[in-house]
């Protein structure tokens, strides 16, 4: 995993969220859960602005239907799933996007999930897990805010003064929440509202 240091030093951050099937009730467990989202953004970490996205559903296999759970959750509905492409054919153009447009750069998610939930789903399918190295900004950002333990997207928001914009547990609404809280990880933001 990238640490602070490191992750100042990319040209680019790649922040990506998932959405995966899932159930309230266990029916689901970890390693059975599949991508039904992808969102992304890319972020140049000197303004930290947004200079491109990528965002697509992907229709499941395992349990190609959604739990009521699932929809509740994320507002991702059975119609949205149904009618996308497979993860098969998802994931490849995921990376197009990425050569295309964020070689060089770091992948960043909230958490771990994220990147196991990928090379969960690439072994599935049979496809090479070729992602850039990767950050765990809710780590990083534990470490440089000095929290007791690491907390949520949206308690960290909270903690940064900043509103939790669009969907929570849409992929690209959750990307770019994130995002939001890249000052506070590798920029000299802290959560006490004094610069480092």
């Amino acid at each position: 995993m990238l640490n602070i240091e490191q992750l100042q030093k990319f040209e680019k951050l790649l922040v990506v969220d998932l959405e995966a099937t899932c159930a309230s009730n266990g029916a689901i467990p970890p390693s059975k859960m599949e991508t039904i989202e992808i969102g992304a953004v890319l972020v140049e970490p000197i303004h930290f602005e947004i200079c491109s996205e990528f965002q697509a559903f992907i229709k499941p296999v395992r349990n190609p239907n959604l739990t009521e759970f699932c929809i509740d959750l994320t507002g991702i509905t059975q119609e949205m799933v149904s009618e996308a492409a497979s993860y098969f054919e998802v994931f490849p153009a995921f990376v197009e996007w990425i050569e295309r447009n964020a070689m060089g750069s770091a992948f960043c998610s909230w958490g771990a999930y994220d990147r196991r939930q990928l090379e969960q789903d690439c072994v599935m399918h049979g496809l090479v897990y070729n992602m850039p190295p990767h950050a765990n900004l809710k780590a990083l950002f534990s470490d440089r805010q000095s929290t007791k333990r690491p907390v949520g997207m949206a308690a960290a928001l909270e903690l940064c003064g900043i509103e939790l914009s669009g969907q929570h547990h849409r992929a690209l609404d959750d990307a770019k929440n994130i995002a939001q809280l890249l000052p506070w990880i590798v920029g000299n933001r802290t959560i006490r509202g004094k610069p480092r």
